[in-house]
């Protein structure tokens, strides 16, 4: 891939879709040399939002997703679909909490990994910060597929979400 076709997909913009009730979202991915997904107080112009880890593991889908669930209903279906219809559904407060997911997709060492680091709320939308890692390529990682997920529980709010991805080699 040349030096400008791999800039292009370094800065893509994605738009989310709309899908069963999932809010449009933009993800925004950003080479490793231009991020700041672990900011300091200093470089943040908004509010941090605390969120805790509902789930997170390498058994996540195929594809590389960014949702926002804001329903319980919506959860109830989204989990069901990802963890089988008899898995525990977590505890969501509705209007009063959201779930954000972030999936990595397929990836070709379970050394890889993608961790949502920081949400922060401006006053027209939500940031959520993630870091993308994954071994360089002289790191002599292990061969096996992995899928990497990070799926967290913070306040909720109707703004639009941006999902700002920092490549990060590790």
């Amino acid at each position: 891939m040349g030096y400008m076709a791999s800039k292009l997909v370094n800065f893509a913009i994605v738009l989310s879709l709309v899908i069963a009730g999932f809010v449009v979202a933009r993800t925004v991915i950003l080479e490793e040399d231009s991020c700041f997904c672990t900011p300091s107080e200093d470089d943040i112009s908004g509010t941090i939002l605390p969120f805790e880890t509902v789930s997170s593991g390498y058994d996540g889908p195929e594809e590389m997703e960014f949702l926002v669930i804001r329903e319980y209903a919506e959860l109830s279906d989204f989990w069901r679909s990802f963890k089988g219809m008899n898995a525990s559904i977590p505890s969501m407060v509705e209007g009063e909490e959201m779930i954000v997911v972030v999936f990595g997709g397929s990836r070709p060492t379970p050394c890889s990994d993608i961790r949502i680091t920081t949400i922060v709320e401006d006053d027209d939308h939500i940031d959520v910060l993630i870091t993308d890692s994954y071994p360089s390529e002289y790191s002599g990682y292990i061969t096996a597929m992995g899928y990497p997920y990070h799926i967290v529980r913070t306040e909720y709010s109707e703004k639009e979400v941006i999902f700002i991805v920092c490549e990060h080699e590790m």
